[in-house]
């Protein structure tokens, strides 16, 4: 074979080879370009994807805070639901973070007003103890961010009835507030401790927080504002607290009242230990209110909005019987009278819901009667409710006449000290047309709690028994099985009785025709 023939075979061999290789290369090439573009449009799926979650990022975690579905099921009744998931949100960020991470303040917050709306208050309070502790962990020792909490567990001891403990988690956070607040802070936190103060009877203390707070607002321009209101008038209920007492027992008045906080030691108490018995600084109190009410914008314009004119009209008649009830709490009934008679006048044009109800009588004071001593703890039952109504006739003065007892329950042993009290009630009187009158025949029910005997309650049930003679032996109870028996033999022994005439008729009659039958047959067989 030539050299040229070798040529063209190795070309045919060769050349199918080539155009392979090209189409090869064409076909890579082809690839690696639709690899590219498909790499750029997942690289922009990706960015638009990116840029898509930044936007809605936002809302995503708007709608992942479950705390707002979860208080409004604790205001549903839904405790045990909402507890279930607060527990699980509080063992998911333990589990994530840590047993001190500041995010379970909030969920632990929650769960201690889950545990209140059930009743577990000792449990609440442990909850809450523990994120005021993270609190303080995370935020400082003295972190403003714990007194709402601190106000939760007070809350919960009060509901307990704890009040010593109450008084202690009320006087930390005034602490609190009184090292790293603003003055609108300290002034709301004075104002919660002072009505905490007045609730407990400690009239002293609570006057003290309301005149240094009000003089803090006189220092700074706002003695006159509405902010100066409750300072003002929780300074008139602390005289007022003083010289008439919600207890009647002088020893429950020195085991309750008065008693000198302990932990709140930048106020200064001892001024208020020697103002004893300043009564009129308490009217002065009241008045200013009233001139504070009376300086609103609407009654100074000139073109006023009557609605927000009787709204006014209405804060002022308030002031006004909170003043009149004064007077006539200390004997002062003209100038009591004076006031119902304008408040009478006042709203006389005013719609339903700003109206104040004077036309029927209002109890204004009336010392809680002692309670009955209890007996020894192992001869206590369980706590009992009584009551005992009276009846009587109140006067144009608001004083009580013609004292009586009309019924009790369970017996009359709170009788004494119920009557004793309510010598000492005064009422603010019915007014008719602006006038006072005498209401008679006004019942009042008084309800109490105690612990019953155990021995007395056995001696109680013996001297009855003993009054209804012995208890005979009940009648037995019938066999309803018998009965029906008896029943039905007597219904069948009736029947067979009733068909005892007719039986014994047809046994005649087949007597008779036997008898005939007998004589035919022997005739014919004669004849036969």
């Amino acid at each position: 074979m030539s050299n040229f023939g070798r040529t063209k075979d190795h070309e045919k061999i060769y050349k199918p080879v080539k155009n392979q290789a090209q189409h090869g290369l064409l076909a890579y090439a082809v690839n690696a370009q639709l690899s590219l573009r498909a790499l750029g449009n997942l690289a922009l799926v990706a960015l638009c994807s990116a840029s898509f979650s930044a936007q809605a990022a936002p809302a995503t975690l708007e709608l992942r805070d479950p705390y707002p579905f979860i208080e409004a099921q604790i205001s549903q009744a839904e405790i045990n639901e909402a507890t279930i998931a607060l527990e699980q949100i509080i063992l998911d960020i333990e589990d994530s973070r840590s047993r001190y991470a500041p995010e379970l303040i909030q969920p632990l917050s929650i769960l201690g007003k889950a545990q209140m709306a059930t009743g577990d208050y000792m449990q609440a309070v442990e909850t809450f103890d523990r994120a005021i502790h993270l609190t303080r962990i995370n935020s400082g020792l003295f972190a403003p961010e714990q007194v709402p909490l601190v106000y939760l567990q007070a809350d919960a001891y009060v509901a307990m009835s704890d009040l010593r403990n109450a008084q202690q988690r009320e006087e930390y956070a005034f602490q609190v507030l009184s090292n790293r607040t603003t003055s609108r802070e300290l002034l709301a936190g004075m104002q919660r401790l002072g009505d905490f103060y007045l609730d407990t009877y400690n009239f002293l203390a609570a006057r003290t927080l309301f005149r240094q707070g009000y003089e803090v607002l006189e220092n700074n321009g706002f003695g006159n504002s509405d902010s100066a209101i409750p300072f003002l008038k929780g300074t008139a209920s602390s005289y007022r607290m003083e010289r008439f007492p919600p207890l009647y027992s002088q020893e429950r008045r020195a085991d309750e009242l008065g008693r000198k906080p302990e932990n709140t030691r930048n106020l200064e108490y001892s001024t208020e230990y020697l103002t004893i018995n300043n009564f009129p600084a308490g009217e002065r109190a009241l008045q200013h209110i009233v001139k504070i009410r009376q300086s609103a914008s609407s009654f100074r314009d000139e073109n006023p909005d009557p609605k927000v004119v009787q709204s006014d009209q209405a804060l002022v008649n308030q002031a006004l019987l909170d003043l009149a009830d004064w007077h006539l709490l200390f004997s002062n009934q003209k100038k009591a009278h004076t006031l119902y008679s304008e408040i009478h006048r006042q709203q006389a044009q005013f719609p339903t819901e700003l109206k104040i109800d004077i036309d029927n009588p209002q109890l204004l004071y009336l010392p809680a009667p002692q309670n009955l001593k209890p007996p020894p703890v192992p001869d206590r039952l369980p706590m009992e409710t009584g009551s005992i109504t009276l009846e009587f006739s109140i006067h144009k003065n608001g004083r009580i006449r013609g004292l009586e007892t009309i019924a009790f329950e369970p017996n009359d042993a709170i009788e004494f000290h119920a009557r004793r009290s309510m010598r000492q009630a005064i009422y603010r009187p019915a007014m008719v047309e602006g006038e006072a009158t005498v209401t008679p025949a006004h019942r009042y029910v008084h309800t109490y709690r105690y612990f019953p005997s155990r021995k007395a309650r056995a001696k109680e049930q013996e001297a009855l028994e003993q009054q209804t003679g012995p208890e005979t032996e009940p009648a037995p109870v019938p066999d309803l099985d018998l009965d029906l028996d008896l029943d039905l033999d007597l219904d069948l022994d009736l029947e067979q009785q009733a068909d005892q005439p007719a039986n014994d008729e047809n046994d005649k009659q087949t007597n008779a025709e036997n008898f005939r039958g007998t004589i035919i047959e022997s005739a014919n067989a004669n004849n036969a």
